[in-house]
């Protein structure tokens, strides 16, 4: 039997729960800036439903992940992982898969049957281990004025 989850699971609400997390995601996101941070998220809120949820190891945010539910034709109904992050120094310690676990514990609660994430390359044996696959497309993108011009 494995040990019980030491981390607490909360959904980030206020600006002022979101703007404590810039440090934590800056460690993923490098470009965001502080200053636009709060305002950023905001928008995706009320774009596609993006919601941040902090994990904390006894207070302390340690992970987070930016979340959003999504269905489409190529990969049905799915809770897209769009941003997951653990603090560096508390990197394999269980943390990301706890995250992941609470993540599909709520996907679960709101009938959606999968996660869906992209991965970066040093990060695929992680999610490996977890059981995620790699299939449909590789994610590619292209800046629309460069595509017009």
């Amino acid at each position: 039997m494995s040990a019980p989850n030491p981390y607490v699971f909360r959904w980030l609400e206020s600006d002022q729960d979101i703007a404590s997390a810039f440090d934590l995601m800056h460690e993923l996101r490098a470009e965001l800036k502080r200053e636009t941070f709060v305002l950023m998220v905001r928008s995706i809120e009320s774009t596609n439903g993006y919601r941040l949820v902090g994990g904390f190891d006894h207070a302390k945010l340690i992970s987070l992940a930016g979340v959003h539910h999504n269905n489409g034709l190529s990969r049905g109904s799915h809770l897209r992982v769009d941003d997951l992050v653990v603090t560096k120094a508390c990197r394999g310690g269980g943390a990301g898969r706890a995250m992941l676990q609470f993540l599909a514990v709520e996907a679960k609660r709101l009938g959606i049957p999968a996660l869906l994430l992209d991965a970066r390359d040093e990060a695929k044996p992680f999610y490996s281990k977890l059981g995620f696959e790699y299939r449909h497309s590789t994610p590619c993108a292209v800046l629309v004025d460069q595509l017009l011009a």
